[in-house]
């Protein structure tokens, strides 16, 4: 709860709003919170070039899912 707390959000589901927006700067913090270091500093944490590409087949899931239940 924490984190929850200290991004300014009250819930898990507006936390999960936040990361979808701030995805780097949720890994960046969690990188931070959990004490993880690296040999050298890293120039993105996450690559966001396919950010369209993989919500649009996370936006598929439903359908997907149900076309496979309906065989």
């Amino acid at each position: 709860m924490a984190l929850i707390r200290d991004i300014g959000v009250h819930s898990y589901a507006e936390l999960h709003v936040w990361f979808a927006q701030y995805c780097a700067e949720f890994w960046h913090t969690m990188m931070q919170r959990l004490g993880i270091r690296f040999r050298q500093n890293y120039d993105e944490i996450v690559d966001l070039s396919r950010r369209e590409k993989i919500r649009r087949a996370i936006a598929q899931l439903p359908e997907i899912n149900i076309r496979l239940n309906r065989k």
